[in-house]
């Protein structure tokens, strides 16, 4: 029993270095996030330090707002991942046309055109075609 209690406590502590590492690389506060998440700051410290079970929803509603996925948190993986929407901003913030870099709005430009005309072309394919008389 000894054995399996050291091996929660230790996934606690994973979860916990990991949900304060993705925070902190996004600059952002515990109160900033408890704001988001309707939790108090005092809450998520103690998840992140591993003195507090987190539960299933706060969990997904975290990753969710850090654009990560569970499997890092929970120590499933050891690289972290995107959550599978890339459009998706961390705190919901759009990005403005202004904040791209010059090099990157081109690329973004052309990426767009090309998106554009595989949906007109998955759009022809699907289209009913007339009968042969």
């Amino acid at each position: 029993m000894g054995e399996r209690k050291d091996k929660n406590l230790a996934r606690k502590k994973i979860m916990g270095k990991r949900l304060r590492g993705v925070r902190v690389m996004q600059n952002l506060s515990l109160e900033a996030v408890g704001d988001k998440l309707g939790k108090e700051k005092s809450t998520l410290s103690l998840y992140e330090t591993a003195q507090r079970n987190i539960d299933f929803e706060t969990l997904a509603e975290y990753c969710k707002l850090l654009n990560i996925s569970a499997d890092y948190i929970l120590g499933i993986v050891d690289e972290i991942r995107p959550i599978s929407d890339p459009k998706r901003a961390v705190l919901d913030k759009e990005v403005t046309e202004d904040e791209i870099p010059p090099e990157l709005h081109s690329l973004l430009i052309t990426l767009g055109k090309l998106v554009v005309k595989e949906q007109e072309k998955e759009k022809r394919a699907e289209a009913p075609r007339g009968k042969m008389k």
